[in-house]
């Protein structure tokens, strides 16, 4: 039975008193004043939220599409709903509630599915020193595929068969005015827009475009670069695949939110190019994919951490190199490599980061792929504290949320 009373700035009542930071509120039931999440979320979405979760040392995945937390091939239900974002056009995610929430050192979360998650805390989060959060691009699996998303982002270029996805997505390469080469793909953007992969001669792979909102309303994720041109005859596989696009994550918590370990969402790098079978023709590079979108609120905010978001490398010209994929967008403030390539070819582009100049296309006969853009990333806090952080993405900070 519920019988508090506000009292000051405390709710008193059945023996039991709180104190609330951010005081109370006598709309409906008397309650603390938690912050109010962004995205249209409410803390009754979930009809009966968890309650404290620690997620310890080893590797973890979270499904959005399932809504399952899997450890050791052992997968389990967590307290989550699908609810749909309406900001234009509607955009699912998979909303997590919970109390609160530990990610201990030497644990990795990786996020994967079809919607992006929004963690919904009405407690404390902590991302402990040593753990890690991943929403990137990425596919599992025994064989190399480049062009999956992350959880809500655009998956790569699959050949000329099927075009990169997301809001700004890279665009395929096509047969050089030079042949017999053909165009590497064009990056895939988001925070920043990708890069093209020919800078001066027809048949580039044009650049997908910066788009989304800086205040992550809705929360999408990042766009697929485009793949590469690839050898005229018929059933040949020559261009290079895109990456795929980073994921989107939102971490609302109505307490603190401490970010002592990494949280990453970064886009993945394109494949490279092969040699084709007609006329001597050569395929291109692939483009890489754009960081996605992190978005993290809370009424206090403490993140002395890493926050990522980077684009990945365009895939290397006509080569069989191993080196010849473009880098997965990296961990830190520095940029990824565009692939390598044989002989006279172009390597990719490199990726975007904040460490450096914007990625760029590929170089010499500029038949790599471009690189991806980096994402955006949004920090909301009623107090925060970014001193010593590690941030590399398109990054914005807002006011402090309404409490409700």
């Amino acid at each position: 039975m519920r019988c508090e009373r506000v009292q000051g700035g405390n709710l008193v009542g059945c023996g039991v008193n709180t104190t609330c930071t951010y005081g109370c509120l006598t709309s409906g039931m008397p309650h603390c004043a938690r912050i109010k999440p962004s995205n249209a979320l409410t803390w009754n979405l979930v009809s009966f939220p968890g309650g404290s979760l620690t997620i310890g040392a080893g590797a973890h995945v979270f499904d959005t599409t399932a809504g399952t937390l899997t450890t050791n091939g052992s997968a389990v239900s967590l307290p989550s709903a699908v609810t749909t974002q309406v900001f234009g056009t509607p955009v699912q995610m998979m909303v997590l509630a919970l109390g609160d929430l530990r990610i201990a050192t030497g644990a990795t979360l990786t996020v994967t599915g079809s919607r992006p998650l929004a963690i919904l805390a009405d407690g404390n989060v902590t991302v402990e020193s040593g753990a890690l959060i991943l929403v990137g691009a990425g596919c599992s699996g025994p064989s190399y595929d480049p062009t999956c998303g992350g959880p809500g982002g655009g998956h790569g270029g699959r050949l000329q068969t099927d075009l990169a996805t997301g809001c700004g997505p890279g665009q395929n390469g096509h047969l050089d005015a030079l042949a017999p080469f053909e165009a590497g793909g064009g990056g895939g953007g988001y925070g920043r827009a990708g890069e093209h992969s020919v800078s001066s001669m027809p048949g580039q792979g044009g650049r997908g475009d910066s788009c989304g909102t800086s205040s992550l309303e809705p929360l999408i994720g990042g766009s697929g670069g485009g793949a590469g041109g690839i050898d005229p005859n018929p059933n040949t596989r020559s261009g290079g695949r895109g990456g795929g696009g980073g994921g989107g994550l939102q971490i609302s918590v109505s307490g603190t939110l401490l970010v002592t370990g990494s949280i990453d969402a970064a886009g993945a790098g394109g494949e490279n190019g092969f040699a084709g079978v007609s006329s001597g023709n050569v395929g291109g590079g692939g483009g890489g994919g754009s960081g996605g979108s992190i978005l993290l609120e809370a009424g206090s905010l403490m993140v002395p951490g890493t926050i990522t978001a980077n684009g990945g490398g365009g895939g290397g010209n006509h080569t069989t190199l191993a080196l010849g994929h473009g880098e997965n967008g990296r961990r830190d403030r520095s940029c990824a490599s565009g692939g390598q390539a044989s002989g006279t070819s172009s390597p990719g582009g490199r990726g975007d980061c904040d460490m450096q100049d914007p990625g760029n296309g590929g170089t010499t006969g500029d038949r790599g792929g471009g690189g991806g853009g980096v994402g955006r990333m949004r920090f909301n806090a009623r107090m925060s504290n970014l001193g010593g952080a590690t941030i590399s993405g398109s990054q914005t900070v807002g006011a402090p949320p309404t409490l409700e």
